[in-house]
């Protein structure tokens, strides 16, 4: 399967689903692990540079990351699934959305242009995992400015 139709596959896996997925993961950012890390990520993030959350699904993570200070100009939702990216601006209406898949950064993003990365609950969803998780983490960090955190 060629990463295009497989990438195809998971965006139709959600196609329809958007809302029931919305409410699957409501609250999710309220677990103690997101109350840590996602306020150290917005303190650590890039000043003026865009922290993109790739795989953003529904746009929990952007409106959690907005709530801690990131300015929603600064944050990116990035998803292959366009219903996701639509709630995402219904979660977050001032962010800016890219549909894309996470091999696809450097295609949206210049060599160091990214102030930081979020990625939760997408890299189990890579076909061939080995392959695929070294390309995605190379995309990461070729679209990253150094110290940027991921």
């Amino acid at each position: 399967m060629s990463k295009s139709e497989y990438e195809g596959a998971v965006a139709d896996m959600y196609k329809g689903s958007a809302d029931k997925y919305a409410a699957m993961v409501e609250g999710e950012m309220k677990k103690p692990c997101y109350q840590e890390w996602i306020p150290w990520l917005a303190k650590h993030k890039i000043s003026q540079k865009p922290l993109v959350d790739v795989g953003c699904g529904v746009g929990n993570a952007l409106a959690f990351l907005a709530s801690c200070g990131v300015p929603e100009a600064e944050l990116v939702g990035c998803d292959i699934t366009p219903d996701m990216l639509a709630l995402t601006k219904k979660a977050v209406p001032n962010v800016k959305t890219v549909q894309a898949g996470m091999l696809d950064l450097s295609s949206h993003w210049a060599e160091g242009s990214v102030g930081g990365i979020l990625n939760l609950f997408v890299l189990h969803h890579m076909e061939t995992r080995e392959i695929a998780l070294t390309k995605a983490f190379e995309e990461f960090a070729k679209v990253t400015a150094d110290g940027a955190p991921l």
